[in-house]
């Protein structure tokens, strides 16, 4: 039997494609009629993520598990900003607000799929606006994202990109929302972090990033445990309107308590990184932000907020990896 394969599984009335790496016994699930969402990711046999207990609780809180994907990421108040004098609205689905966009919940395309020693083993998939009119008909962008997500030599790796096929500039806004599972009271986290956002009353974003003794305690390795608060904004690299600027950062969680280092790769691009410890469940997300949540609505410059804009036929590629080190933990 050859190292790499995928095969397909049907549970709860969803298709879920299972990527093997036999070697290193690292398999991936994803679930492509439900946002693409990576909803379990094995390294030498333990979870490396929060699976969702069921698909129903999926279905219900969709943002609570594995890595699904978010655009816009975060609150976008009252489902709607305006961009270059366009009104874009988006389903209020949380009190008065939209969390997390629709990509992460909508059925994606499936394209091509495989496996050999060369490519690991392989799911690429599509989502367009303009294939979903219903669900975007009060969000006029031409977006269409390509995604392709491998297993290799024991790493989950995904290689995006996001075009815009429309006749005006369209915004960017763009995360994902990994949620490691570990252990809390013995993990210590590192986030290259120079500046941390304010919040407001509301958990918004308040002022812009500045030096915080949060982000210095991370730079360093700050104990979980430790961390006062669950969501915290940070700033790891300077918004890059440039698409050239992709300077890639690391964070890591090293896990005593499992025995393992979880190494988080993004590209510059994600210049935030949102940090959440959610109370449903043993774990921290590392959540990778193009931009600080609700950008398109806040009364700052972009340059300062990380609110991009897709030229008509322009492109930008994204990515991230994820490494496992059993029996290294630091």
């Amino acid at each position: 039997m050859s190292r790499y394969r995928y095969e397909w599984l049907e549970r709860d009335g969803e298709s879920i494609c299972r990527l093997i790496d036999a070697q290193e016994e690292a398999e991936a699930h994803l679930l492509p009629g439900f946002g693409m969402n990576v909803v379990r990711y094995v390294s030498q046999g333990r979870d490396v993520l929060l699976q969702p207990p069921s698909f129903a609780a999926l279905r219900e809180t969709p943002f609570r598990y594995g890595i699904p994907a978010l655009a816009p990421p975060g609150r976008t108040s009252g489902g709607a900003f305006e961009h270059r004098g366009v009104r874009y609205a988006l389903p209020v689905k949380s009190g008065k607000h939209n969390m997390h966009g629709e990509i992460g919940i909508a059925p994606w395309r499936i394209g091509r799929q495989g496996a050999d020693a060369e490519q690991g083993a392989f799911l690429q998939a599509e989502y367009a606006y303009r294939d979903d009119p219903v669900r975007f008909a009060a969000y006029p962008a031409d977006l269409r994202f390509a995604v392709t997500y491998r297993l290799k030599e024991g790493e989950l790796s995904l290689e995006g990109s996001v075009r815009n096929e429309g006749s005006r500039h369209a915004p960017l806004a763009l995360g994902y929302h990994p949620y490691f599972a570990c252990d809390r009271g013995r993990t210590t986290l590192r986030i290259p972090a120079y500046a941390q956002w304010t919040m407001n009353e509301d958990g918004g974003a308040g002022a812009p990033p500045k030096a915080s003794s949060l982000a210095d305690s991370l730079r360093e390795g700050l104990e979980l445990s430790r961390i006062e608060g669950n969501l915290h904004y940070l700033q790891c690299r300077e918004f890059a309107m440039d698409p050239r600027g992709t300077d890639a950062y690391e964070c890591r969680l090293e896990d005593r308590g499992l025995d393992r280092t979880i190494r988080y790769e993004t590209d510059g691009l994600f210049a935030v990184t949102v940090l959440f410890l959610p109370p449903w469940g043993e774990s921290v997300s590392l959540e990778p932000h193009t931009c600080i949540p609700d950008a398109y609505n806040l009364p700052l410059d972009a340059l300062d907020t990380g609110a991009l804009e897709l030229a008509p036929g322009e492109e930008r590629r994204f990515g991230w990896r994820i490494a496992v080190d059993n029996g290294a933990s630091a």
